[in-house]
């Protein structure tokens, strides 16, 4: 697991905690990466077992979960992250490289994804998601 803090400078209110799960490290890093000029502060999880125990110690404004992982699925553990009490209501953004598999948007917005993001992934389609949650969080604490 890794934490690091990543916030715009000049900011006075406390970043926005982002979720990143992935079995992959490199993945969990470009994600890191594409939010580094936003306000927020990345925990890494490298899969549901560790997902879940960080949903139990934060609460988190956005979860980034990939679906493939070994273990609990990325399904599985976004059903059991949504048992969590600090993170009953969290927006879940599922991350894939399938794109074979028929009905996994389907599943995936049944269990109440926010969003589906493909492997490669882009870089200002990932910030735009997250200034827009970042801004609505702002808004609601005035």
């Amino acid at each position: 697991m890794v934490v690091s803090e990543i916030s715009d400078s000049g900011l006075d209110h406390e970043p926005m905690k982002v979720l990143l799960v992935d079995d992959y490290a490199e993945n969990r890093s470009v994600l890191e990466f594409v939010l580094r000029r936003l306000n927020v502060t990345c925990i890494q999880a490298e899969n549901g077992d560790q997902a879940l125990e960080q949903c139990g110690l934060h609460e988190f404004g956005l979860i980034f979960l990939d679906y493939h992982m070994p273990g609990k699925n990325g399904f599985d553990t976004a059903k059991l992250i949504q048992q969590t009490a600090k993170n009953d209501q969290t927006p879940i953004i599922f991350l894939t490289a399938d794109t074979e598999s028929e009905g996994l948007e389907t599943t995936g917005y049944e269990i109440g994804a926010m969003d589906f993001i493909y492997k490669p992934m882009d870089p200002e389609y990932i910030r735009e998601k997250v200034q827009a949650l970042v801004g609505r969080a702002r808004m609601a604490l005035r």
